[in-house]
């Protein structure tokens, strides 16, 4: 932990971009960027509403520097984009 004035302080979390991905993308698989849905940013996933039985991607984290402003939202990035690996990605199985 890093100390500032003889107190601890906790590191920064990474904030990642989260999108809610509608179409069958395995774990870890880059994602069409029109099949990516911006959820939100924060340095934890949304809420998980993902359907049971299904082991591909629901909700991926992407870094900020993957996405591209549009509007009031943001889309990721070019054609398409590999999630963070570092994000925790919610599949359901």
């Amino acid at each position: 932990m890093e100390k500032k004035d003889g107190a601890a302080k906790a590191p920064k979390q990474t904030e990642y971009r989260w999108f809610r991905i509608t179409s069958n993308y395995s774990p870890g698989n880059p994602v069409s960027s029109s099949d990516a849905v911006y959820l939100g940013t924060s340095a934890t996933p949304p809420s998980d509403d993902c359907p049971t039985g299904n082991n591909n991607q629901c909700v991926s984290g992407f870094l900020p520097s993957q996405t591209t402003a549009s509007g009031s939202s943001y889309v990721l990035s070019g054609s398409s984009q590999t999630p963070n690996p570092s994000a925790p990605h919610i599949t359901k199985n």
